[in-house]
């Protein structure tokens, strides 16, 4: 049996996460934390009900609200919007995720990122200059496809 953690479970890729998770049998799949700023805001839906789903409050950007314990597996799944949240939970928050894990001997860290993050393979890309705007806003020289670089690296060079 394992345990799981789905961090940004309230989203539309860590909900989908839950759901697949839960399609398991509880042989399995024994435990998921879904982590969420807010459990208030989480609707009541059939995976919220389900007897092996702990629906808690957590914020990858505050580490004292992340517990980790007797954890197979975390899910990262969260993404900042806006310019310092996207620095906050696309490269900060991976990291102290990242650190978590390794303090609590978590046996894999999967990270949800994106395509073209890599900045030097995709500089031209009309894509990544969107997407790295869109939601940091113009007229800062990084954005949330350099933070998601950034973080993944971070996660490479963390030994998790």
């Amino acid at each position: 049996m394992s345990n799981y953690i789905v961090l940004g479970a309230r989203g539309a890729t860590g909900s989908h996460l839950v759901k697949a998770l839960l399609s398991h049998p509880p042989s399995t799949v024994a435990s998921v934390k879904a982590v969420v700023r807010d459990p208030s805001t989480v609707s009541k839906d059939d995976w919220s009900k389900d007897e092996r789903v702990d629906v808690i409050a957590g914020d990858v950007t505050e580490e004292s609200t992340l517990d980790f314990s007797n954890t197979d597996t975390v899910f990262f799944a969260c993404a900042g919007r806006g310019y310092d949240n996207a620095k906050k939970v696309d490269r900060d928050g991976v990291f102290t995720v990242a650190k978590k894990c390794k303090e609590n001997e978590v046996r894999r860290m999967v990270l949800i990122s994106s395509g073209l993050v890599d900045p030097v393979a995709n500089r031209w890309s009309l894509i990544r200059g969107i997407l790295n705007t869109i939601n940091t806003g113009l007229f800062h020289y990084k954005g949330m496809m350099d933070f998601k670089f950034e973080g993944e690296e971070l996660l490479r060079n963390s030994g998790v």
